[in-house]
C-alpha cells in the first residue's frame, strides 16, 4: 500500500506533406517588339513553380512514476517522462528544397521529484524539483534582409515549483511560484550562446489568489501574477522587463446556473511576452515590434450545468 507505480506509453504516427511555391516575380525587357518600349520591364514569373515535400515522424513517448505514501496526509514521488514535438511549420517550408531528413523533432526528457502534503486540516503544500532537457529546438526567424534563419539549439532547465493552499472559514488563498534556470547547452551556429538564458523564458513566476465566500453562492476573488525578466534574443543583449498582472472577479451560483464577472489586467499594465526576432542586432533602448499582454478587459458569463 505504501508504493504505487504508474506507467504510460504512447506511440505516435505522424505524416506531413505539402508544397512550397518557388515562383518569384521579376521585371525584365522581353525584346519582342523592336523600336518600342511596350515590352520593357514586363512582370514575369521565374523559377520552378512548386516543390512538393513529405515528412514522416513515428516516435514513442512514455511516463513512469513511483509514488511513496508516507502516511494518509503526505506522499513523495519520482516521475520520468520522455516526449517529443514535431518540427514547426517553418522548418518544412524553409527546407523544402533541401534534405528534410536533416530536420529533427524536438525531444523532451524530464525528471521530477515531488512532495504533496496536507499539513493541517486547512493547509496543504506541494513542491517539485525538476530537470528538463530539450534537444533540437528549431528557430526559424526572418532576419534583416528577409533572410530566414534555420537554427537548432539544446536547452536544459533546472527548476523548483511550489504551491500552497490555505483556508480559514469563508476565506481561502492559494499561491504558486516557479524558480528555474533555462539555459542553452548547445547552439549550432554560435557556441558563445552556451550558458545563456533561453530566450523568452523568465527565471521566475509567481501568482497569489485570495478569495472570499460572502454567502453560500456568492464568491469574490483577486489574483496577482508576476512574471520575471527574460531576454528577446539568444545572445541575451535585449531585455524584456518583468511585469505584473492584477485580476479580480465575482461569481454567484444559483442551483445549476453560475453568473460570473471577471476583470483581467485591471490596472491596464503593459507587459511584453516576446519581442520580434527579425533584427538580431537590436539592443536595449532600440524600438522593436513586440507582443503585449491584453489590456484591461471585463467579461460577463452565464454557465448552465446539466
Amino acid at each position: 500500500d505504501k508504493f504505487n507505480v504508474n506507467v504510460g506509453v504512447r506511440y505516435d504516427i505522424n505524416k506531413y506533406k505539402g508544397y512550397r511555391d518557388n515562383a518569384r516575380f521579376s521585371s525584365e525587357n522581353l525584346g519582342v517588339l523592336p523600336n518600342s518600349t511596350a515590352d520593357d520591364k514586363v512582370t514575369t514569373i521565374q523559377g520552378a513553380p512548386f516543390t512538393y515535400w513529405s515528412y514522416n515522424l513515428n516516435k514513442v513517448g512514455y511516463t513512469a512514476a513511483l509514488n511513496y505514501k508516507i502516511n494518509n496526509k503526505m506522499a513523495v514521488y519520482f516521475r520520468q517522462s520522455h516526449g517529443f514535438r514535431a518540427p514547426i511549420e517553418e522548418a518544412f517550408y524553409d527546407n523544402a528544397n533541401k534534405n528534410l531528413s536533416l530536420i529533427k523533432p524536438t525531444t523532451v526528457n524530464q525528471s521530477e521529484l515531488g512532495y504533496t502534503g496536507q499539513i493541517s486540516h486547512n493547509f496543504a503544500l506541494y513542491g517539485s524539483a525538476f530537470l528538463m532537457n530539450l534537444k533540437n529546438i528549431f528557430y526559424g526567424d526572418i532576419v534583416a534582409g528577409g533572410k530566414s534563419e534555420a537554427l537548432l539549439a539544446d536547452v536544459r532547465n533546472l527548476g523548483l515549483e511550489l504551491e500552497a493552499q490555505y483556508r480559514y472559514h469563508n476565506f481561502s488563498v492559494s499561491a504558486n511560484a516557479t524558480f528555474q534556470k533555462p539555459e542553452y547547452t548547445k547552439f549550432a551556429s554560435n557556441a558563445s550562446y552556451v550558458g545563456n538564458q533561453a530566450r523568452r523564458i523568465p527565471k521566475t513566476f509567481f501568482s497569489i489568489r485570495p478569495s472570499y465566500d460572502i454567502t453560500k453562492g456568492l464568491n469574490v476573488y483577486a489574483r496577482y501574477s508576476r512574471y520575471g525578466t527574460k531576454y528577446n534574443d539568444e545572445g541575451n543583449t535585449f531585455v524584456l522587463k518583468g511585469f505584473g498582472v492584477l485580476d479580480a472577479g465575482a461569481s454567484y451560483q444559483i442551483k445549476n446556473i453560475r453568473f460570473a464577472l471577471d476583470a483581467t489586467n485591471i490596472t491596464n499594465n503593459i507587459g511584453l511576452t516576446e519581442g520580434d526576432g527579425t533584427f538580431g542586432n537590436k539592443k536595449d533602448g532600440d524600438i522593436i515590434f513586440a507582443r503585449s499582454i491584453v489590456g484591461a478587459l471585463a467579461r460577463f458569463s452565464i454557465t448552465l450545468d446539466f
